[in-house]
């Protein structure tokens, strides 16, 4: 080995040879940098198994979730917890478009449209007096939801002059009381709706029948009311995120009563329809060659309310007639905002709070869905969700579930390139190496980061694998002939026979990203897809010239012996 230094490549050989010979430090460092996501644990892992019992009372328990998984996921956390942390704090799916306001406007439930479409022509008047504004475009998609969006011309878009028009909205929506305003695109988003309270437990019941389902929740509700420490109990949660909570009158109708006064629930349903006001028209009237809706209603059936329904006199039958109050009693009450179906069965969503520590309040709920299985029939069933975060990078919203697939294909291909499935697994730890670039750049720039991030994960680390590829291709092609005592040599002459390769391509795709750098931060995908792809080149070319050589050095060759 005295030529070395001579052969192409010995002062790289050099560099490398130490490295080498400490490979295990070198990949306990690497790993460190990358993080171990210690704060990703489950606090609680729910079984009856040795394994589950050893976690729940070790890195589940409360000393170790409270005081030492925080310290540790600080100091072992590495790049990838710095990058989930600027990632919630800057991320988020942007929309390619010019500057806009939306105004969202959301009435009360069982509002009509002539309601809301008085106070978004009031809007449009407004609007109508206001300079540099291009153009405004109201929806109204019901009685109880309209939207206005609101676009600038281009020379006062990027001005000073959306941020005023939306604080002057926002003082003008006061005069509107009664609705719910929201006001989005420019700056911090205005709503003047109070905030809901997410209950911190939701259970999901499915079942083939609707109302025997709604029977079991009610039962559900009043096995959990028994506890003192339960509040809050809503039966019509809301199936899917952005869902309104609706709110619905139930009759609890006396039958005692009810049968006293010769009458039933279903001539009182039809009384009550013939008082209140129609929803659908019942006719369609030709004139001009077009067919109109027409609705037919009470006269001051619009005036008709909670009280009139319950004291007024209602004409039972021919000679009889009765007070609702008199035979029943009116109760508002949560509703699901819409009926939903899993495997044609009927899903309902049942959530309270429950008052006390996470432990006890599980254990309590475990305790009480017992009961419920055991009273439920065949095809029913009964699963707590969970309320909090999934993990970061299992998120099913997000696209991460590609990287494995990216890496199952990347390894098949080179384990059938190689003809060795220890060849192909050395190139899988470059790809992971590699997105410490796209991490460090997001993490330390707290660049926004939306699906062009997403991009520059799958772009990155094909560029990583193609590299190493190359290079293990080239030592395999080299090693032909020769003996295996010029292993590490020839190693390092496949690697600087294809930097240049590596280093142009890498140069030439990231100035290819350079305008969209340039464009600034509001380019939606382009910029994070860029500034990911320059990040990633850089960790790669990292990756591929510093780890994969310590990955294919080999410090102890066998002697060919005698020739």
């Amino acid at each position: 080995m005295a030529s070395a230094p001579a052969e192409n490549g010995g002062a790289v050989y050099g560099g490398h040879r130490p490295v080498g010979q400490y490979r295990k430090s070198f990949l306990v460092c690497i790993i460190l940098v990358w993080g171990i996501p210690l704060g990703s644990l489950p606090d609680h892992i729910d079984g009856k198994s040795a394994f589950t019992r050893i976690y729940n009372e070790t890195l589940g328990s409360p000393y170790f979730i409270r005081k030492v998984r925080p310290e540790l996921d600080r100091y072992l956390g590495g790049m990838a917890r710095s990058f989930i942390r600027s990632v919630k704090a800057n991320g988020g799916l942007q929309s390619e478009a010019r500057t806009r306001l939306n105004v969202h406007a959301v009435l009360p439930q069982g509002s009509t449209l002539e309601q809301i479409d008085v106070i978004m022509q009031s809007l449009e008047n407004y609007m109508q007096q206001v300079t540099g504004v291009e153009r405004f475009l109201t929806n109204i998609y019901s009685g109880e939801f309209a939207m206005m969006e609101i676009s600038f011309n281009r020379q006062i878009e990027n001005g000073s002059f959306p941020a005023r028009l939306k604080a002057a909205l926002m003082a003008k929506t006061l005069d509107w009381g009664g609705v719910e305003w929201s006001i989005t695109g420019v700056g911090q988003g205005y709503n003047n709706a109070s905030a809901a309270d997410v209950p911190n437990y939701l259970v999901v019941m499915k079942g083939y029948n609707y109302r025997e389902l709604e029977q079991y929740a009610d039962r559900l509700v009043d096995k959990l009311l028994r506890n003192k420490r339960v509040e809050k109990t809503n039966t019509g949660e809301n199936i899917v995120d952005g869902e309104r909570s609706a709110e619905e009158i139930v009759l609890d109708m006396d039958d005692y009563q009810a049968a006293i006064w010769h009458t039933n629930k279903q001539r009182l349903v039809e009384l009550v329809h013939q008082r209140g006001p129609l929803s659908q028209h019942q006719l369609q009237a030709l004139s001009g060659g077009k067919y109109y809706p027409v609705m037919i209603r009470e006269a001051g059936g619009m005036e008709f309310s909670e009280y009139d329904l319950l004291y007024d006199q209602m004409p039972l039958d021919t000679a009889a007639a009765g007070r609702l109050a008199d035979m029943g009693t009116l109760m508002r009450r949560p509703a699901a905002a819409s009926i939903h179906k899993e495997d044609r069965r009927f899903v309902r969503k049942v959530g309270f709070e429950y008052r006390g520590s996470k432990e006890f309040g599980n254990r309590f709920l475990k305790n009480v869905m017992e009961e419920m299985k055991l009273e439920m029939p065949v095809g029913y069933t009964i699963a707590q969700e969970e309320t909090a975060w999934a993990d970061f990078f299992w998120d099913d919203d997000s696209k991460y579930f590609l990287m494995p697939l990216l890496v199952v294909c990347i390894f098949a291909i080179c384990a059938i390139l190689f003809e060795s499935v220890r060849k192909a697994l050395l190139i899988i730890p470059i790809i992971p190496a590699a997105f410490i670039g796209i991490f460090a750049i997001f993490a330390w720039g707290r660049l926004p980061f939306d699906q062009g991030g997403y991009a520059a994960f799958i772009l990155v680390g094909a560029f990583a694998a193609n590299s190493a590829i190359f290079i293990i291709y080239d030592l395999q092609t080299l090693l032909r002939g020769r003996s295996m005592q010029r292993h590490n040599l020839l190693l390092i002459k496949a690697i600087t026979s294809r930097t240049r390769t590596i280093l142009l391509t890498g140069a030439s795709t990231a100035c290819g990203f350079l305008p969209f750098l340039l464009d600034g931060r509001k380019e939606a995908f382009w910029f994070s897809f860029a500034a990911g792809v320059t990040g990633g080149l850089i960790g790669a070319c990292i990756a591929v010239w510093v780890l994969l050589p310590v990955l294919l050095w080999k410090n102890k060759i066998p002697n060919p012996g005698p020739s």
